[in-house]
């Protein structure tokens, strides 16, 4: 059973699952100059339970858990429903890319999810494209209660990205590539590069 995206309403009643793009590592069993790297970062660890160690190739950083997000991760490793006592916490982790929710695009997490997490709000007329976009990133980045301004900045930057692929590389198989379409006359036309791309290796 899958749920519609934006309705937001029913999204507990179906099925989640833990994000297969993460392994998750018990904190004691990783190596100790992870855990320093952890403290470095200014990370308290007594609360941590582990670490969810993301796939190399899946675009995603490893998400650092307790030990009730790092029991539900591994309960969920089929689909099934959200548990009662995980509500609370639900789009924090679907929107943090820990669990995945099931919904006609497949199962999704982060931004593709947002619309099915977020308890939609009336936006005004006058907004375009961009200000929808800004909009429901300001949203994402709230319900994701981070509290501090730099993971938060790095959320409201990276908004709406998606991984590489190979579609992707295809399409674009070096910076010279990139670069030959940002120098499109769409783009010129109303910007101005503030940087350059060095040539190709």
């Amino acid at each position: 059973m899958t749920v519609r995206l934006g309705d937001w309403a029913k999204a507990l009643d179906h099925d989640v699952r833990a994000n297969p793009a993460f392994r998750l590592r018990r904190l004691d069993a990783l190596p100790d100059a992870y855990r320093n790297a952890l403290r470095d970062a200014g990370l308290n660890l007594a609360g941590v339970f582990g670490v969810l160690v993301a796939d190399r190739d899946s675009g995603l950083a490893d998400k650092v858990v307790d030990e009730a997000a790092a029991q539900l991760f591994s309960d969920l490793h089929r689909p099934a429903p959200l548990p009662p006592d995980a509500a609370g916490r639900f789009a924090e982790l679907v929107l943090d890319g820990v669990l995945e929710l099931d919904s006609v695009r497949g199962f999704v997490s982060g931004p593709l999810a947002y619309e099915a997490v977020v308890e939609p709000q009336e936006l005004s007329a006058e907004l375009d494209r961009l200000g929808q976009l800004s909009h429901a990133a300001v949203n994402y980045a709230a319900r994701l209660r981070l509290g501090e301004v730099g993971p938060t900045t790095g959320r409201l930057y990276f908004f709406n990205r998606v991984p590489i692929s190979p579609r992707w590389a295809r399409a674009f198989p070096g910076r010279g590539a990139v670069q030959d379409l940002l120098s499109g006359p769409a783009l010129t036309r109303d910007w101005v590069a503030g940087f350059s791309v060095s040539p190709e290796p």
